[in-house]
């Protein structure tokens, strides 16, 4: 229980939230660096839709640093928190098929499941003290049913384990996306419910 209170209460702490900031940075960083390859037989204009968990763990670093110097960017936000919760919650799910399809639980394989399953519960204990609002998360969901098109109507998907895993993996994509906007308008709900309760 204290654990969780710690972590609820996380979002206060002005130092702690510097260093997550920095954790989040550095894994953007390890991130791009693991689509080097990708990056480098696409063209530049496709860069945007390519590297999606790097590109999530970056606007999050970048959420975090804006809250350390005190400003608040509800569409930078609002990315932030549905692309941790979408490619955080796609990369456990796929990842974790292949290994229990395959019955090979690589170090690379459990090591990038559980940072992703860490990426999708960090948005959710700041969601629940701080929220951008329902126009900021419509206009980033906007973004992210876009790059669901281009990754499997146009191909710009992460390398695949096992490319045979495509069918599977397109439904979690569409499934993540879902789960992602679902999770960003209850805590929504409970916000306007907490500030009409504390209303004169």
């Amino acid at each position: 229980m204290a654990l969780i209170t710690w972590l609820l209460d996380l979002p206060e702490h002005r130092r702690l939230v510097a260093l997550l900031a920095g954790a989040n940075l550095i894994g953007a960083a390890y991130g791009f660096l693991w689509y080097a390859g990708q990056l480098s037989t696409s063209p530049q204009y496709l860069w945007p839709v390519i590297p999606d968990s790097p590109l999530a763990a970056l606007s999050f670093g970048l959420f975090l640093m804006a809250l350390y110097l005190g400003r608040r960017i509800p569409l930078l936000e609002a990315f932030a928190y549905l692309s941790m919760i979408k490619y955080g919650l796609w990369t456990v799910l796929v990842l974790g098929q292949d290994m229990v399809i395959n019955r090979a639980a690589t170090f690379e394989g459990i090591h990038l499941t559980a940072s992703h399953f860490i990426m999708a519960v960090q948005p959710v204990i700041f969601m629940r003290r701080l929220h951008p609002g329902l126009a900021a998360g419509a206009a980033a969901w906007a973004w992210f049913l876009f790059n669901d098109y281009m990754d499997y109507f146009q191909g710009t998907h992460p390398y695949l384990p096992d490319p045979s895993q495509i069918g599977y993996v397109r439904g979690v994509a569409y499934f993540t996306s879902l789960a992602a906007i679902t999770c960003f308008v209850y805590f929504f709900r409970n916000h306007r419910s907490s500030e009409l309760r504390s209303a004169p």
